[in-house]
This record gives structure tokens, C-alpha cells and sequence, in this order.
């Protein structure tokens, strides 16, 4: 029986004081934003930027393949699809820069963390040849709706859209499928 089964969400918040975290915050911000006004909404984007960066960094520590680290590094640091597909395409002029990031989602999907509860070095569970074939899509550039015609009823884990919305939120890849400017290097 699990934790969450033994204890509900109340209980587990307040033993491990997760709600009076988030509500410090919260009064932060607040105190924050009468002196500093506006310029306070950006913060929460900027703590989130930071985790992402963090998280990338630690599985990139993880990983000993110059490849593998490469691409982990170009996800790091530049926040544009197309610039990605740049960068890929002049380490390997002769392949085709989606294939080759499919290549390396798909070799890192495999290697396991010893003693993780995380699915693979990525963290990402449910890679399957439909979360691969929605990534290639995204990555070409195609529209969500071309990407979820292109999966078409191929059985998955998870449907199309749902795939889709979980790559661009994933912390490995929200950058390059955001469509807002960005601060970092392009």
C-alpha cells in the first residue's frame, strides 16, 4: 500500500510543510510586488527557467557520451528548434539532423539511473515509436494538428495531443517548441 493510499493530499502537505512552502512564496511575491510592482510577475518564469536548466545539468552529468552530452547541451543552451537542427546538421553534415536527435532520444530512453525511480536518464516514461514519430514532427516544425494526423491511430500509451502537449512541456524540450522570445543563447 502506498504512501498517497495511507495518507491523503492534506495529510502529506502538511507533514512535509509543502503547503506553508508554497504560501511563503506566494506572501513573498506579494511583499515583492508592492515595492518592485509588475517586474514581480516575471519572477515565477525565471525560477521555472532555472529548474529547467538545473534539470539538464544533472542529466547531462549523468551521461558520458560526447553525442549524448552534445545534444543535452544544445537543449541547454539554445532555445530554438530550428537553431538546434542548425547546430546537429554541422556536427553531421551527412545525416538528417531529426533523425539523428530521434537516434539519441531513443538510445537515451534506454539507459537507467541505478537506484532511480525515473524511468530512463531522460525521465521521460512512455518513449514508444508514437512519441518518437510525434517528437520527429514537432522538431520538422509541423503544426499540432499535422503532427497528430501524421500519429495517426497507431496504438500508444498516450494519444497524440496528449503526447504533443507533454513534449513541449517537458523540461528537456519546453524551450525549443516555445514560441515567445527567450534571454538565452540562440
Amino acid at each position: 500500500m502506498g504512501t498517497r493510499s495511507l495518507l491523503g493530499r492534506d495529510e502529506l502537505e502538511e507533514l512535509f510543510q509543502l503547503s506553508k512552502t508554497a504560501d511563503r512564496f506566494q506572501s513573498m511575491l506579494e511583499r515583492a510586488r508592492i515595492r518592485h510592482g509588475a517586474l514581480v510577475d516575471l519572477l515565477p518564469a525565471v525560477f521555472d527557467e532555472m529548474l529547467r536548466q538545473a534539470d539538464i545539468i544533472k542529466r547531462r552529468g549523468l551521461i558520458e557520451g560526447a553525442d549524448h552530452r552534445f545534444f543535452l547541451a544544445l537543449l541547454l543552451k539554445v532555445a530554438k528548434r530550428t537553431r538546434v537542427l542548425d547546430l546537429v546538421a554541422r556536427q553531421f553534415p551527412d545525416k538528417e539532423p531529426v533523425e539523428v536527435i530521434i537516434g539519441w532520444v531513443r538510445e537515451l530512453s534506454k539507459i537507467n539511473i541505478f537506484r532511480s525511480a525515473e524511468p530512463n536518464v531522460l525521465g521521460i516514461k512512455s518513449i514508444d515509436d508514437t512519441y518518437l514519430e510525434v517528437l520527429a514532427g514537432l522538431l520538422r516544425g509541423l503544426s499540432d494538428k499535422e503532427v497528430t494526423a501524421l500519429a495517426g491511430d497507431k496504438p500508444a500509451q498516450l494519444k497524440a495531443e496528449e503526447l504533443i502537449a507533454s513534449i513541449k512541456s517537458s523540461s528537456l524540450f519546453k524551450a525549443i517548441f516555445t514560441q515567445k522570445a527567450s534571454t538565452t543563447a540562440h
